[in-house]
C-alpha cells in the first residue's frame, strides 16, 4: 500500500462524462479534491464493488482512498484524483 504521510506526487482530472472512472490497478487515490460540491459516489480501495456516497462542499479535499468514481448519481464536479 502507501504511507499517507507522504506528499501527493501526481494528480489527474476525473472524467465522468461518459462512464465510471477507474483508477489504475494497485494505485488508489491518496485524496480527492472537489472543485464544485455535490454528491460524490465512489468505491473505496478496501471495498471493491461497494459504493459509498459522500456529500461534499466546493473546494474541499477528501482524504479517501478511491479505486473507482461512479458516474450514476455523482453531482459533484471539477474532481481531481490525487496520488
Amino acid at each position: 500500500m502507501f504511507n499517507r504521510q507522504q506528499s501527493i506526487t501526481r494528480a489527474r482530472a476525473v472524467d465522468l462524462s461518459s462512464t465510471d472512472d477507474t483508477m489504475p490497478a494497485n494505485s488508489p487515490t491518496r485524496a480527492v479534491f472537489v472543485g464544485t460540491g455535490g454528491t460524490l459516489i465512489v468505491e473505496l480501495a478496501g471495498a471493491p464493488g461497494v459504493s459509498v456516497t459522500y456529500k461534499v462542499q466546493s473546494g474541499t479535499r477528501q482524504q479517501i482512498s478511491v479505486s473507482k468514481f461512479i458516474k450514476s448519481g455523482t453531482t459533484a464536479a471539477d474532481i481531481v484524483a490525487e496520488f
